[in-house]
């Protein structure tokens, strides 16, 4: 019989042959014993940076809204006027406690108002802001009437009151100085301690800081009343108010200011040798001396001093005798008003009357230390009418003829201003 067919042929031979099978390990058997710990990674370079603390709930850096151009000084001043801290604003000892500067941040703030009045620094954040100031203060330079002036106010702003209003958050002052030494025509300095209690002053103390060509300009930055505790230095008034109470950065920059008129006398600079005055507008209600359009004293009732011809009275006479034949306006001194607002207990006018710093809150001036430089003006509400622009420049002109110039080298004074 046949062989039988195969169901499937055999396979032909492979074209290439396969190598031969490859014996792999087995893997070890897990030991018991356990492993050691892997190493410590090795420590930083630098150590990590600590957190920036929080900001107090509500605060914040503000970009001031008070970038210009202005055309006028009272223009600057209204923008910044924003954020004076209101009446009543602050309600317990701790909000007070918690806007005071510390001792660095006063020591700083001394050092920037130095820096400005002896013109040494220009008007940047590098170069005025010391380490101290870096979070509290901004410089800022304005161009005005073509003239530059440098301006230290605070940079940081907090929602007060109960409309949450943006305000400064340390109620410290705002401070103008210009920056070119050609720009000074007198050795004259403007603040306004109550800017806004005393209605339309620290518009009027702007205008006449500019108008006159003088040398400095303090605002306050906060209301007398922002805090109305009775302060520790005159307990009539309020903590609040910088008038009257040493502790206030105003009244630490009040200082400074003085301390560079009394030291600085070389020739075309500071100092007294000719004629320089501290002047403070302040507003007085109707109802008070009626007869008295406006009332400006030294600092002192001691009728003799307005009366006496000395040379420590020739400002104040000069003024008034100014402003009374310019204006038509009733204004008196103590030598002929029976008025008692002669700012006798002003902190700021008992330095600049030669009682010593820090005995002024108790020590009030003799007849010997009067200056003669403290300008302590009272004005009735018409009085004080910053839109009355030749009211205001009758003012301004009064203190030309009051003040002599001061003129850089090269310079002269025409009509009461340098050039």
């Amino acid at each position: 019989p046949s062989t039988p067919a195969l169901l499937f042929p055999p396979s032909p031979p492979p074209l290439f042959p396969l190598p031969p099978p490859i014996s792999l390990p087995l893997p070890p058997t897990p030991s018991t014993t356990a492993l050691p710990p892997p190493p410590s990674p090795p420590p930083p370079l630098h150590p990590p940076f600590a957190p920036l603390p929080p900001l107090p709930p509500g605060q914040f850096f503000l970009e001031m809204d008070c970038s210009g151009p202005f055309s006028t000084m009272i223009e600057l001043y209204r923008c910044l006027k924003t954020y004076i801290i209101r009446s009543d604003e602050i309600q317990t000892e701790e909000e007070w406690a918690a806007i005071q500067p510390t001792g660095e941040e006063t020591l700083g703030f001394q050092s920037a108002i130095d820096d400005l009045m002896h013109l040494r620094s220009s008007c940047n954040f590098v170069s005025l802001i010391n380490d101290a100031l870096r979070n509290l203060f901004t410089a800022r330079t304005y161009e005005i009437g073509g003239l530059q002036y440098c301006v230290l106010h605070e940079r940081s702003a907090c929602p007060r009151g109960s409309q949450n209003k943006l305000r400064f958050c340390k109620g410290s002052p705002i401070f103008v100085v210009p920056m070119d030494r050609g720009s000074i025509s007198r050795n004259l300095h403007v603040a306004a301690t109550h800017p806004l209690h005393d209605l339309n002053t620290g518009e009027q103390s702007s205008i006449l800081f500019a108008l006159t060509g003088a040398k400095s300009l303090l605002i306050a930055g906060a209301h007398r009343h922002a805090y109305r505790e009775a302060s520790d230095c005159q307990p009539s008034y309020s903590l609040s108010d910088a008038a009257h109470n040493t502790d206030l950065l105003f009244h630490k920059a009040s200082l400074r200011i003085h301390a560079w008129q009394q030291s600085n006398t070389s020739s075309g600079g500071g100092g007294c040798q000719e004629s320089c005055a501290f002047l403070q507008p302040h507003g007085k209600g109707q109802s008070t001396c009626p007869d008295d359009a406006v009332f400006i004293s030294v600092g002192t009732s001691m009728q003799n001093f307005y009366t006496n011809m000395t040379s420590d009275n020739t400002i104040i006479n000069a003024f008034v005798t100014e402003l009374n034949s310019s204006t038509g306006l009733s204004v008196r001194t103590p030598a002929t008003s029976d008025c008692t607002l002669y700012g006798s207990t002003n902190v700021q006018g008992r330095v600049i009357n030669n009682v010593q710093p820090g005995t002024e809150c108790g020590t009030p001036a003799t007849e010997d230390g009067i200056s003669g430089n403290f300008l302590h003006m009272e004005s009735a509400i018409d009085a004080r009418n910053f839109r009355d622009q030749g009211l205001m420049e009758a003012l301004a002109m009064a203190l030309r003829t009051a003040i002599t110039c001061s003129c850089a080298e090269n310079m002269s004074c025409v009509v009461g201003m340098c050039s």
